[in-house]
């Protein structure tokens, strides 16, 4: 065995770490999971937590990060851990070791997110559901630019047979444009889809659509404020265009394009048509 000392080069580096956390072992009937920033169970997690339980060894198990629930003496909501929680309990363990900090719920939620943004496992709609409980200005925008178009930005997945029209399940494609400071093109670009007649149409609510769509609008920021848009989505074929789209993407001249790049160019090419023949139509 050849042993090495914990040391550092150089100076020590100045931190404020915040209150120092107390590692306790904590029953599990103690432990809550807050839904405003965890991530719900789905069938991949629990045969995650199956798979824990199934192999349960101390030696593999690392504490658990809880921080105290307010006004609920005794009680700790789970930042990180939720299935190895789950797993003790499965296999008939009583109490887990945990890290007991001092936080907040918005505290908590962004502990969340900085511990399991990078995780596997760990989606986009699940690290937005977290920025939401923690109160990320962002993640605020994306959910006023969504909301203030009737639709609803989803922050967990759902099987694809459950979807409605109208929920936002793109929330990497929101979060871009927000991100850019378009989200009057979110806005519109939803309001748009929800008053025309592909608004009733589950397919049309999925990134397929949505991000050629709202491409063509940032591409034309005059059709943005414009109340007809609903009319300019309702005199088009998209499922036919969207097929036209797929077969020039065949074609040797457009290899490296992706479908959903023509198929945005062509969409951006008809807005732009279309906001011309109304110009003429008024000017004559």
């Amino acid at each position: 065995m050849t042993l090495r000392p914990i040391s550092v080069p150089g100076d020590v580096v100045a931190a404020d770490p915040g209150p120092r956390p107390v590692l306790s072992w904590v029953p599990i009937r103690h432990l809550m999971i807050d839904e405003d920033y965890q991530r719900p169970l789905g069938d991949t997690n629990w045969r995650r937590i199956r798979a824990i339980a199934a192999a349960f060894d101390w030696l593999r198990f690392s504490p658990v990060m809880v921080a105290p629930v307010a006004d609920q003496p005794g009680v700790f909501a789970v930042i990180d851990g939720q299935h190895r929680v789950h797993a003790a309990l499965m296999a008939g363990q009583t109490e887990v070791p945990a890290l007991i900090v001092a936080a907040d719920v918005a505290q908590q939620a962004t502990s969340f997110i900085a511990v399991n943004a990078q995780a596997t496992g760990v989606s986009p709609l699940h690290v937005l559901r977290a920025e939401l409980g923690a109160g990320n200005p962002l993640a605020l925008a994306m959910r006023d630019a969504v909301d203030a178009a009737g639709a609803r930005l989803m922050t967990a997945q759902t099987s694809a047979a459950l979807r409605k029209p109208g929920q936002v399940f793109a929330s990497i494609l929101i979060r871009r444009h927000v991100a850019a400071g378009r989200g009057g093109v979110v806005t519109a670009g939803l309001a748009a889809l929800r008053a025309s007649k592909l608004g009733g149409q589950r397919r049309f609510w999925d990134d397929t659509f949505l991000a050629p769509w709202l491409r063509a609008l940032a591409d034309v920021p005059l059709a943005v404020g414009r109340a007809d848009l609903a009319a300019f989505l309702d005199q088009h074929d998209w499922v036919r265009i969207r097929a036209g789209a797929e077969r020039m993407r065949a074609q040797p001249g457009y290899a490296r394009q992706s479908v959903h790049g023509i198929f945005g160019a062509l969409v951006t090419a008809m807005l732009r048509q279309w906001l011309a023949s109304v110009a003429s139509e008024v000017a004559s």
